[in-house]
């Protein structure tokens, strides 16, 4: 918000701190404290850039992170009792907290096997995944 008439704006994410602008910033300590409110997001490792009075600060690595994905349960779109396909392609809805929002769509995979980790459903990596956040 405004402080004698320059608008601030603080941008993180990434290492270029060009993914989020915080919300509701204002200087609070005069010349040296700026308090803002974190947008919706996820990730790790983001990075802040200032923006105030028409000059722009360095990029500071702040290495701040969102929560990590938790999974709470999964739905198979399949009878339990005859197991899924082996030929692939069953839906499952996989329920939890912090996947983030429907619009960013974030999911970079989604693993699966006895460890957790054998087999790939989705993996942005390497160029497939029929994932998406629904609710």
């Amino acid at each position: 918000g405004p402080h004698g008439g320059n608008d601030i704006t603080v941008k993180y994410g990434g290492s270029d701190a060009d993914r989020y602008t915080a919300q509701e910033c204002e200087i609070t300590t005069a010349h040296s404290v700026i308090t803002c409110s974190t947008n919706e997001g996820t990730g790790k490792q983001h990075s802040f850039q200032v923006f105030i009075g028409g000059q722009s600060s360095n990029v500071y690595p702040a290495n701040m992170s969102y929560n990590r994905p938790q999974i709470g349960s999964f739905i198979p779109a399949w009878d339990e009792s005859d197991g899924a396909n082996t030929l692939g392609g069953e839906w499952i809805l996989i329920q939890g907290t912090d996947f983030g929002t429907i619009e960013a769509n974030a999911i970079q995979s989604v693993t699966y096997g006895p460890v957790g980790t054998e087999f790939s459903a989705c993996d942005i990596t390497e160029g497939y995944c029929d994932c998406r956040i629904v609710e």
